[in-house]
């Protein structure tokens, strides 16, 4: 079994009912009890005007291997209205990969540890709640780290919602 961090983000309708509705369909995926960080919302990255985004993070424990699994997330994006794997878009729902236990993978379909994590505080934020000493195996450093250092400007708050 092996410990999966996820990156969960929504900027098209009611948000926090997207990213709820994804947490219960991963919960199935996990052998124990789902571990979430808080919800933050921040600016849409890229050069198209977007709305704001809900983003968390979340750890799961599973026997999957990492193919199947991101092929299960994406089964979860699609019953959630996901049309398009393009990052520069609107999207119901997006699901990302961070980490699968301490493993470094790189295939034409995956990429883990997630290749742009530590350019994006939509991602760092959630995560140092999660684990800020977990140490990432390429760029050699913590999440904490990692944060401190972050290039990325755009406007983030943690916000009051739950995931219920």
């Amino acid at each position: 079994m092996e410990e999966v961090i996820l990156s969960l983000g929504s900027n098209v309708g009611n948000r926090l009912s997207y990213l709820s509705h994804a947490v219960k369909q991963i919960s199935n995926l996990s052998a124990s009890p789902l571990e979430i960080s808080s919800i933050y919302e921040t600016e849409a990255w890229g050069a198209l005007p977007l709305d704001p985004f809900l983003n968390l993070c979340l750890s799961l424990q599973t026997h999957l291997e990492p193919q199947p699994l991101i092929l299960l997330l994406q089964e979860i994006e699609k019953s959630l209205g996901r049309e398009s794997k393009n990052s520069g878009l609107s999207r119901t729902i997006d699901i990302d990969i961070l980490f699968f236990g301490n493993r470094v993978i790189q295939q034409e379909n995956l990429a883990i540890p997630h290749p742009r994590l530590q350019l994006r505080n939509f991602v760092l934020f959630p995560l140092v709640e999660l684990r800020n000493n977990l140490w990432h195996p390429t760029l050699e450093k913590s999440i904490l780290e990692i944060k401190n250092i972050c290039p990325d400007q755009l406007t983030i708050h943690k916000t009051s919602f739950q995931i219920i």
